[in-house]
């Protein structure tokens, strides 16, 4: 072992960092002989993993976004896998970016972490390569469920189905959540989106971007819209939670009668869980011609359907009356029968599969020409 010149490149690994105002990928790189190294990475990995989040303390809004590019190989097949990345790194494109657009700088490590204790917390966002490409002219940013993280998304081939009809699917990671460092609560989840959004818009200026938020990240994309502005081009929601409180009281059969009673007891508190009725008015205010289309499944057992049939009576109860009219044109609402809370996502129901995507590409199109 002495003899081996021990060099190892993960190219799954980067931490995005600042150090005096400069991003910096940290990456580790590697060869050892014909041995296998995929134990050795790991642990070198677990390690890295392991250093981070002991040494990550700092709350910042202002941390950089870690732009992670994946793609499919010729079996149709995709890689989210980090683990995976360096067994075929010739069939990936990978980059890093701060939140400002500058490539970081790469810095290389010997066979272990140095102390990393100035790390910031980076929000991660997985995009399809066809986010370069010129045929791609509109980016779709997921903002998942509460039980997904980006690699659950990625492992569906649903970003290559959109690469086919001109649509680029970029995943925000939840801070804290998967890959992405950061303290895990609503409102730093809002304030990194947005953060996402306006990378996005500054790295492709020319390309129309909406946002789709699924389940708990319909909450999420709501609150995105009503802080970013006419950023965003529109807004699509599936199988989205409305009211943190009424999905409280919707599920409170299972969970423990006095945990459940504190969540609602907290969920019924203005301004510290999202709630749809709360941002409406934000969202006059920041764009009152931003479209939404709001779709949800018949069938759906996790999310009752009424979360979105309710929206436009929630419109007319919340806002004031003038804002009110205008605000409902804003939105459409199609429930599909027979559909539950993951069609959009998981194309095993290929029939309510493409209803949904259906219904997304036409809005998306009618948005576009708009």
């Amino acid at each position: 072992v002495n003899n081996l010149v021990l060099k190892v490149q993960i190219l799954a690994i980067a931490f995005a960092a600042h150090f005096s105002g400069m991003a910096i990928e940290i990456t580790m790189s590697s060869s050892v002989g014909e041995l296998t190294q995929q134990d050795f990475l790991n642990r070198q990995a677990q390690k890295c993993m392991e250093l981070v989040a002991s040494t990550y303390k700092s709350r910042t809004s202002a941390s950089p976004i870690h732009l992670n590019f994946y793609a499919a190989d010729n079996k149709g097949e995709t890689f989210q896998n980090r683990q995976a990345l360096y067994n075929i790194g010739k069939k990936f494109s990978y980059r890093s970016f701060d939140m400002n657009g500058s490539q970081p700088v790469d810095w290389s490590l010997e066979t272990n972490c140095r102390s990393i204790s100035q790390l910031k917390p980076y929000y991660m966002l997985s995009a399809h390569e066809s986010l370069f490409s010129d045929e791609s002219s509109v980016i779709l940013m997921t903002l998942v469920s509460n039980t997904h993280v980006s690699s659950d998304v990625l492992a569906t081939g649903v970003g290559e189905y959109l690469s086919e009809k001109g649509v680029s699917q970029v995943v925000f990671e939840y801070p804290g959540y998967g890959g992405s460092l950061g303290p895990t609560d609503a409102q730093q989840v809002v304030r990194s989106s947005v953060a996402a959004i306006q990378f996005l818009k500054q790295q492709f200026p020319n390309k129309k971007i909406f946002l789709l938020g699924h389940s708990i990240g319909a909450g999420f994309a709501y609150e995105t819209a009503a802080r970013a502005g006419d950023l965003i081009d529109g807004v699509m929601t599936y199988g989205g939670i409305m009211s943190v409180y009424k999905q409280s009281e919707d599920q409170k059969g299972f969970g423990p009668k006095w945990l459940t009673k504190a969540y609602i007891w907290l969920a019924s508190k203005k301004g510290e869980i999202l709630d749809f009725e709360n941002v409406l008015e934000k969202i006059v205010a920041k764009n009152p011609k931003l479209p939404f289309l709001i779709l949800h499944g018949e069938a759906d057992m996790s999310v009752p359907v009424r979360h979105s049939v309710d929206i436009k009576s929630s419109i007319r109860a919340t806002v004031k009356s003038k804002l009110s009219i205008k605000l409902q044109k804003n939105f459409t609402v199609h429930t599909i029968p027979g559909a539950g809370h993951e069609e959009v996502h998981f194309p095993a129901d290929k029939e309510r599969f493409f209803q949904v995507w259906d219904q997304y590409f036409r809005f998306m199109a009618t948005t576009y020409a708009n």
